[in-house]
């Protein structure tokens, strides 16, 4: 690596870690404390309260037709994420009762934890499209990673950061940030040929005139047309 390029990863890392310094003050700050065990508070009661309304939830849904089987299908691939939901309406109250209260810079780091909780609820729901274990765990932990970074003012500085270094590929220097974009595009053209999918062999399987044999041929011919 050039002294340039040496020079532009130094940048890139102290503009990153001024912007931590930034945060660690705010972390600092006398009302911290309070909005982290309010934080914590929240989160207990919400867990407690999802695990003691889920289950009947659940029961509910079981065996329903017509539109209660596709509100019960929502319900049962999304009451692991409960939580989330729950904490983000009680949470909200609590911040809108404290800025009437109080100054609205003490409750900063709760508003902080319901952005966060929608955009985990959010990515949490489009990464359950995927099937394949492995690669649904790392479109989430993705997901979540930029969305905490974004919501933190962490990710400009990281970029710049990740977009400084390269490394050596078949002779030629590419940056981290290049490669890691590459693999956020093939994802997400994974995730939406994945939704195409769903939806176009839905539709053949309502065609009536159709033969069950020519729907399961027009069926793999989707398949194979959006993943080669």
């Amino acid at each position: 690596m050039n002294p340039e390029k040496n020079t532009e990863v130094l940048t890139s890392a102290q503009e990153l870690w001024g912007e931590l310094l930034k945060f660690g003050v705010r972390l600092m700050q006398p009302w911290t404390m309070y909005q982290l065990i309010i934080i914590i508070a929240l989160a207990i009661f919400c867990t407690a309260l999802t695990r003691a309304f889920v289950p009947k939830c659940t029961k509910w849904c079981e065996g329903k037709e017509g539109i209660y089987k596709h509100l019960s299908t929502i319900m049962l691939d999304v009451h692991r994420r409960v939580s989330l939901a729950v904490y983000t309406v009680i949470a909200l109250s609590v911040v809108s009762i404290m800025q009437i209260i109080t100054w609205p810079s003490r409750s900063f780091f709760i508003g902080l934890s319901i952005e966060l909780a929608v955009s985990w609820l959010v990515i949490s729901i489009v990464a359950s499209l995927i099937k394949m274990r492995s690669l649904r765990a790392l479109a989430t932990w993705v997901g979540w990673t930029i969305a905490t970074l974004q919501i933190t003012d962490l990710l400009e500085p990281t970029t710049h950061l990740l977009d400084s270094i390269y490394i050596d590929l078949a002779g030629d220097q590419i940056s981290i940030l290049t490669i890691l974009n590459a693999i956020l595009t093939l994802l997400a053209l994974f995730i939406v040929a994945r939704i195409v999918t769903r939806v176009s062999v839905r539709q053949i399987n309502k065609i009536d005139d159709m033969t069950p044999s020519l729907k399961v041929l027009f069926s793999k011919i989707v398949q194979i047309s959006l993943y080669t």
